[in-house]
């Protein structure tokens, strides 16, 4: 599925950034969980949410003494930079369905 531009003019920094880039991420690395959100209209909420925790996990990891681009790229790994879907996964490395 094609990325969707998000007009996030009205997010706060750096929610929008973290949207923008959860929004990239998932378009290309999670079609099908990607094209469900837009599908049922859900995909602006659930960046957003996916941008709060990624902001609380951070705080929470600055506290905990992780210097803060540790903490940045862990909040992402968990929330933003999710894993790719297994179909894409394969689909790059050249691996072709059983029949």
């Amino acid at each position: 599925m094609r990325r969707i531009d998000l007009d996030l003019h009205d997010e706060p920094e750096p929610l929008r950034t973290r949207m923008k880039l959860g929004n990239a991420h998932w378009a290309e690395f999670l079609p099908e969980k990607y094209a469900g959100l837009v599908e049922s209209g859900e995909l602006l909420e659930t960046l957003r949410a996916a941008a709060k925790l990624t902001q609380l996990e951070y705080r929470t990891l600055l506290l905990g003494g992780c210097c803060p681009e540790e903490a940045e790229a862990e909040a992402l790994k968990l929330f933003i930079l999710l894993p790719e879907e297994f179909e894409v996964a394969r689909r790059r490395r050249g691996v072709k369905k059983r029949a």
